[in-house]
């Protein structure tokens, strides 16, 4: 009995010592926080004094409480995470039951002292925390939540459909680079994303993004590190459209209805006076609000200066206005009394010897006859005036023209309506005598019945009465395309309809102004001398949604990827003649400054009879140029391995990559001779600069050297196409592989995470 009380009083005694190493005071007294160590507290942790000491950083932005324009400064709520390595806190998480990370406060351990350079006031937000957290691999994390007010220099031009950006910079003041060096915590669009989820206000500002950058500083002598955080928020500019914009622009617009108020009274100089007093008052709301050292004037200051002046000219011309219609009073009521003494004056002279009664009389009648005789004199000029302008509008001869039962013989003149020609003669004399008048061209004229092709302009006929629609021969993401055959002489054409809204591009073409893009490079690689591989374009049709591009169709043909699918893949000789006229087609497009972006076996037509093929679809094309295309057009098997890596190609190393590609894809399944699959992975290499041009791909050996073998194509037995779809499946898994290890190699370049530096 007693042996059992003892066992278990040992396990007793062990499980209490075990459980004193799973306490937290076990630890901080392990890690000597508890003692008041100076090299705990007070001293940088690191075990050399020439190494420095890594901190980290984040700061988010929770709330933009104001934006003092006046004062020039920004107040915000922001949260600052602040992290280190101190090697002194390292353990073995094992030997204290798993305990990964401690709690302890803040006087028991060594703290970086970063401060904020463009402080004005910087407070706790609520209370400050007292503690630091620890890891087990010698980091230590804390973080508070300040409310600050910090210098910034607004640009306040476009006010108020500003974007303002603010910086934040975090420095130590006495610490050199050699000793702290500060690194952020998070990447930019981290800490934007994370700023805008824990946004507390929607206030006047927007924020945008929050961007960090580096810097160093020498205030005492010795660099200093320095994070920058550049904090860039858009104003919501509707308050003030309501509030300011708006009314100022009414004000113009009721001083601009003054004008058709009477300015026989007063009412309308006091009104335009009350407009402009209103005016002033805004502006000085204005000056309230904006800092009066600004370098550039606002351009709501330029708008409200313009209106103030305008308005102010019109009161001045009300002020002019008036003036001259009192002088103008003034004169009439003077001119009456002048005239009517002249006018007896002239009776009297007339008359015999004076009467006085019979003079006031005579004076009273003929002074009213002399008066009703220049009225009617005025009258009689006046409708005279108007019958000499009306005469020359009036219509000589009215006809309705019936329709003529036969265009070609001319009609009639016992036919109702009918109006002979006019003599060669009084035509030239009608013509020259209104000069201003724009006659209409006549439907019928010899210039409307020329076909309009793609050195003119757009034809304006209807295609249903030039060309007869027929199947549907393909369809694409820009438009589709149909058979047709032309009316005229029964030649079969394309007839391509491509949507205005997928291509809205235009180019400029001398000559012929401005034309959409494929038109445009068509028109480019069909002028004279036309290459006989490139297929032509006979004329095009604008119309208000789309426009129609009618194209030659060589018959019989078909796509070369259709030819190849039916006929089975081609052997070598067939496939140098025509790569020999893709370079041909290829060389030309680039002489003419064209590059075609799109090669493919898809968009190449190739006679079934005589074997000869058309580059076709130029709507994923552009004008050729020397720098690298920033974006990519056309079918992504076919582009080049630089714009997967670089997001950017040329112009040269990419056609020939596309090429080679093609080359490829027609010879797939057999294994051509060694010139042959040299030039194919010549054509294939992943530099761009190791690429051959298409000078070197026409001199090559296997493409100079002349074949004797008239079939030029040859049905595959199925144990080839077994072995040409394993091949095909081995390269793409080839080229899987490579992709995946350039991933791994580029993942390899990138820089250890802080966590990594740390440990």
């Amino acid at each position: 009995m007693y042996l059992g009380w003892l066992i278990v009083y040992l396990a007793s005694v062990g499980l209490v010592s075990a459980a004193g190493n799973c306490s937290y005071k076990a630890l901080i007294e392990h890690l000597g926080l508890g003692n008041d160590d100076i090299q705990m507290t007070s001293l940088r942790p690191v075990f050399e004094w020439k190494t420095p000491t890594y901190v980290f950083l984040d700061l988010y932005v929770t709330s933009i409480t104001e934006v003092n324009e006046k004062a020039q400064s920004l107040s915000t709520q922001v949260t600052i995470l602040l992290g280190w390595a101190n090697p002194f806190t390292v353990w073995n998480q094992d030997d204290f039951c798993g305990i990964s990370l401690c709690s302890v406060k803040k006087d028991m351990i060594w703290i970086p002292d970063i401060t904020i350079t463009e402080s004005i006031k910087t407070e706790f937000a609520t209370s400050e925390n007292q503690y630091v957290q620890l890891l087990y691999h010698g980091a230590v994390v804390t973080s508070n939540t300040f409310a600050v007010t910090t210098a910034c220099k607004m640009n306040l031009h476009q006010f108020p459909f500003d974007v303002q950006s603010c910086t934040i910079t975090l420095q130590s003041p006495i610490h050199s680079i050699e000793e702290l060096i500060i690194s952020p915590f998070s990447d930019a669009s981290f800490l934007t994303f994370s700023s805008k989820k824990a946004f507390q206000t929607q206030g006047e500002w927007e924020l945008l993004s929050i961007n960090t950058s580096k810097a160093n500083v020498s205030t005492l002598g010795d660099p200093q590190d320095q994070l920058i955080y550049k904090i860039t928020m858009r104003r919501r500019p509707m308050l003030y459209v309501i509030n300011f914009l708006m009314p100022v622009l009414y004000f113009l617009i009721l001083d601009l209805a003054t004008f058709f108020i009477d300015s026989s009274g007063g009412e309308k100089l006091g009104f335009k006076v009350t407009l402009l007093l209103s005016i002033s008052v805004l502006l000085l709301l204005l000056q309230d609000m904006l800092p009066s050292t600004a370098t550039d004037i606002p351009l709501i200051g330029i708008y409200c200066i313009v209106i103030f002046t305008l308005m102010a000219v019109s009161v001045l011309e009300t002020i002019l206005v008036n003036f001259l219609i009192a002088k103008g009073n003034q004169t009439i009521s003077v001119r009456p009394m002048k005239s009517s003494s002249a006018l007896s004056d002239a009776v009297k002279d007339t008359k015999g010897p004076p009467d006085p009664e019979t003079d006031r009389s005579e004076e009273h009648l003929n002074t009213l006859d002399i008066l009703k005789q220049i009225l009617m004199e005025f009258q009689a000029a006046a409708t005279h005036q108007n019958q000499q302008e009306r005469k020359s509008l009036n219509w000589t001869r009215v006809a309705t023209i019936d329709p003529l039962p036969n265009p070609n013989q001319p009609p009639s003149q016992e036919l109702p309506g009918y109006i002979p020609p006019l003599p060669s003669d009084l035509a030239v004399s009608v013509s020259t005598d209104q000069p201003h008048r724009k006659r209409k061209r006549q439907s019928g004229s010899q210039e409307d019945e020329r076909p309009s092709t793609s050195h003119r302009r757009p034809a304006k006929r209807s295609r249903r009465e030039a060309y007869a629609k027929g199947p549907l021969l393909g369809q694409g993401g820009f438009g589709s395309v149909h058979a047709g055959i032309r009316r005229s002489d029964g030649l079969p054409v394309a007839i391509k309809y491509v949507s205005k809204s997928r291509t809205p591009e235009r180019l400029k073409v001398e000559g012929h102004g401005r034309l959409p893009l494929e038109v445009a490079l068509m028109t480019l690689v069909n002028s004279a001398p036309a290459c006989p591989n490139v297929l032509q374009l006979l004329e095009w049709f604008d119309r208000r949604r789309r426009y129609i591009m009618i194209l030659e169709r060589p018959v019989p043909c078909q796509d070369l990827q259709s030819f190849c699918e039916e006929n089975g893949y081609l052997d070598e000789g067939l496939a140098k003649k025509i790569l020999l006229q893709l370079i041909s087609a290829l060389k030309h497009c680039e002489s003419r400054g064209v590059l075609h972006r799109d090669v493919k076996p898809e968009n190449l037509l190739i006679s079934t009879e005589s074997h000869d093929i058309k580059l076709l679809d130029f709507g994923c094309g552009d004008r050729l140029k020397d720098s690298a295309y920033k974006y990519f057009a056309g079918t992504i098997e076919y582009a080049p391995p630089e714009w997967f890596r670089q997001r950017c190609y040329h112009a040269g190393p990419a056609t020939v990559w596309s090429v080679g590609v093609t080359l490829y894809n027609i010879l797939c399944g057999c294994f051509p001779f060694r010139e042959c699959r040299q030039l194919i992975r010549w054509c294939l290499s992943a530099s761009a600069s190791d690429r051959p041009t298409l000078d070197d791909i026409e001199s090559h050996p296997w493409v100079s050297r002349s074949d004797t073998a008239e079939n030029s194509f040859r049905k595959r037995s199925k144990h080839e196409l077994m072995a040409a779809t394993q091949i095909d499946w081995l390269h793409h898994l080839l080229q899987s592989v490579r992709g995946s290890v350039w991933i791994l190699e580029e993942l390899n370049t990138v820089p250890a995470k802080p966590e990594a530096e740390i440990s």
